[in-house]
């Protein structure tokens, strides 16, 4: 990292992207997609108008407000080296997670149209929630939103049976829901 750097958060470098069903993208366009492809989703209006309360530049970027995340990483990157952690953990908390809710919504239009993706949706949620490299109940692999529940199961000891308690029950969710479109064929009615 070099201050001033947006490398590898908006890099053009395949080996840098997210590659999934070969589409490759950087963690930057989770959030400078968003209007685009998540403007129907109820959550990304509400965190954009929340995040603009507390982020008053926000008012002023007009559309740009929908990419919040991006905002606020270039914001903490654009400061000083020792905000990289601020802007490694906001580019996963703000930006993966929204393409996480976007999913979850793609699933759900996917499923109202009679579509078969929405067990690939659904595990692709998954996948971006869990990321690559991590191992069950370790803060010190992986890189994405179960890695940083992970870290703030131990803050604060909330670790059971060697997984952050959140993220068990985050994971039987996750399988819960796509057993309901697995089993019940009428669940989309």
């Amino acid at each position: 990292y070099q201050e001033g750097s947006h490398s590898p958060y908006k890099s053009n470098d395949s080996t840098k992207r997210a590659s999934v069903a070969g589409k490759k993208r950087s963690i930057a366009n989770f959030s400078t997609s968003a209007y685009t492809e998540m403007i129907d989703e109820p959550i990304l209006g509400m965190f954009a108008y929340t995040m603009q309360e507390v982020m008053p530049v926000l008012e002023s970027t007009g559309m740009r407000k929908y990419e919040y995340g991006d905002i606020m990483v270039l914001d903490a990157l654009g400061k000083s080296v020792q905000n990289m952690k601020l802007a490694s953990d906001a580019a996963v908390a703000l930006n993966v997670w929204m393409w996480i809710a976007h999913q979850l919504y793609s699933a759900v239009y996917a499923c109202r149209r009679g579509e078969e993706s929405v067990g690939m949706l659904i595990d692709l949620a998954v996948a971006y929630y869990i990321g690559n490299e991590q191992e069950v109940g370790d803060s010190g692999t992986g890189y994405l939103i179960y890695n940083l529940v992970e870290k703030m199961g131990e803050l604060f000891g909330t670790k059971e049976d060697g997984e952050s308690l959140a993220n068990t029950k985050i994971l039987i969710l996750f399988n819960e829901i796509k057993e309901a479109f697995g089993v019940d064929a009428n669940v989309c009615s």
